[in-house]
């Protein structure tokens, strides 16, 4: 049996991660998202993904930011940037 790649979308607009979530669970991802690099952060540290999605343009700690804590915590993560 085939899993489902788990996606984890990270934007500061709920709106947008809701319609991502929307567009990519239609093509049989699994997705969750998080409102903030913090957040997204603690999800990560609980669960394995797959792929991160993430805007650059966040308040707080900013999409580079999370790029690099990801890369360094989990190498093995890829990581698409959108803005």
């Amino acid at each position: 049996m085939e899993t489902k790649t788990k996606i984890l979308v990270v934007d500061d607009e709920e709106k947008i991660c809701r319609n991502v979530k929307k567009i990519l669970s239609q093509e049989d991802y699994e997705i969750t998202y998080a409102l903030s690099a913090d957040e997204a952060l603690e999800k990560m540290a609980k669960e394995s993904y797959g792929l991160l999605l993430s805007d650059i343009i966040m308040p707080g700690k900013n999409g580079l930011e999370l790029l690099k804590l990801v890369k360094n915590q989990w190498p093995l993560t890829k990581v698409i940037m959108f803005t």
